[in-house]
């Protein structure tokens, strides 16, 4: 329930669909069930999100 609120608010705040589609993708990829993950959880994961799509802008490689 809780993955699909996140994902109602995401949509909300008009996040493109290429990012909620990373995000759908890495939740689906987490091995440990949604309610187990913490506030500090999504976070670091966005802020991975982040620095990937910038690395990946400015012309960099993963």
């Amino acid at each position: 329930m809780e993955f699909k609120l996140f994902f109602e608010d995401c949509q909300l705040r008009n996040l493109c669909p290429h990012t909620l589609k990373y995000y759908q993708e890495q939740f689906n990829a987490i091995k440990r069930p949604l309610v187990t993950m913490t506030e500090k959880d999504i976070k670091l994961m966005i802020l991975k999100y982040r620095e990937v799509r910038h690395l990946l802008r400015s012309g960099g490689k993963i």
